[in-house]
């Protein structure tokens, strides 16, 4: 599951189906903070869209 972080508001958590919705519709955007509770990592949406969906 990943929480996002946006103006130090936290949201989620989302699975990766919803979290691909939410970028779709530019409500969570790749330059918001990602936060994956699987392996505790911080990162940026972008990075985390990338290592998961390309």
């Amino acid at each position: 599951m990943i929480y996002i972080e946006r103006n130090s508001q936290r949201f989620g958590p989302y699975d990766d189906n919803a979290l691909l919705s939410y970028i779709e519709t530019g409500q969570v955007l790749l330059s918001d903070k990602a936060y994956d509770d699987t392996n505790s990592k911080n990162t940026s949406v972008r990075q985390y869209y990338n290592g998961h969906f390309t």
